[in-house]
């Protein structure tokens, strides 16, 4: 029985951002924010939180993507399947690492020291069992 595989998932994204400055100029922004919105109220989406004033920027982001592959099939090429995308949004510690890194790193730092000192600690204790070990015969 021959199967055919499933084509991967598109490999091409576009990431755009905008301020709400820009979101409010361009109609066919608006229009799209104005869809999602009435989109959440019918599923009965709950906000996701409470709008604060704070000093941080908003930017609103748009994801696009192709599909990046080609098949034979004209209806699979037609209408590809839906992209699945995961946004992941972490706060930067000292613009170097993820927050939700920092555990993970502080681990392999720790464990890291602990072999440097471990291994020092078994070489010192093989260079004396070679000192200590006694000399072969020669005849």
């Amino acid at each position: 029985m021959l199967t055919q595989p499933l084509p991967q998932q598109p490999t091409d994204f576009w990431l755009d951002t905008y301020t709400p400055a820009q979101i409010f100029d361009t109609p066919a922004l608006i229009s799209s924010l104005a869809a999602h919105s009435e989109l959440r109220k019918e599923l009965g989406d709950e906000p996701l939180g409470t709008w604060q004033e704070t000093s941080q920027s908003l930017l609103f982001l748009r994801i696009q993507s192709a599909a990046s592959f080609y098949s034979l099939n004209k209806t699979l090429m037609d209408h590809p399947p839906p992209v699945d995308a995961d946004i992941i949004l972490d706060p930067f510690l000292l613009n170097i690492l993820p927050q939700s890194l920092g555990p993970t790193a502080i681990y392999i730092a720790i464990v890291a020291i602990g072999a440097w000192f471990l291994s020092g600690a078994v070489f010192r204790w093989l260079l004396s069992i070679a000192t200590d070990s006694p000399k072969p015969h020669t005849d």
